[in-house]
């Protein structure tokens, strides 16, 4: 059994309020150390912890989309969002074949559950 990550979503401009959609785009920094972004790599398309050097490359920057309401502008807890990555905007984040890693997949298969994130207290 596998537990959450309690993860933080940031927006990159500094406001207070992250917003959905457009070109707003976010951080996901983790809870338990808020110093390092998720981002993804190159060529495999995998998804790795950077630390603050790193955090300003835009494949360390992610739009949210709601997965199902396109013109929600406000997230609540419970929204199923998707991960759109800034420099591969093809790409969300997601998870791979085996369900046991987090991984870049297609924007193609978005539709499918599993790849949407759930916002949670």
């Amino acid at each position: 059994i596998r537990a959450p990550v309690a993860l933080r979503l940031e927006d990159t401009s500094g406001n207070k309020e992250v917003t959905i959609g457009g070109n707003n785009y976010a951080y996901v920094r983790s809870v338990r150390d808020p110093s390092r972004v998720l981002c993804m790599g190159k060529n495999n398309w995998f998804i790795f912890w950077a630390d603050p050097a790193v955090a300003g490359r835009s494949s360390c920057q992610w739009r949210i989309a709601h997965s199902t309401d396109v013109n929600k502008k406000r997230l609540q807890y419970g929204d199923r969002v998707l991960l759109y990555n800034r420099y591969w905007p093809s790409y969300i984040m997601g998870v791979s074949e085996d369900r046991r890693w987090v991984a870049c997949i297609a924007d193609t298969m978005a539709g499918f559950r599993v790849h949407q994130w759930v916002l949670e207290r």
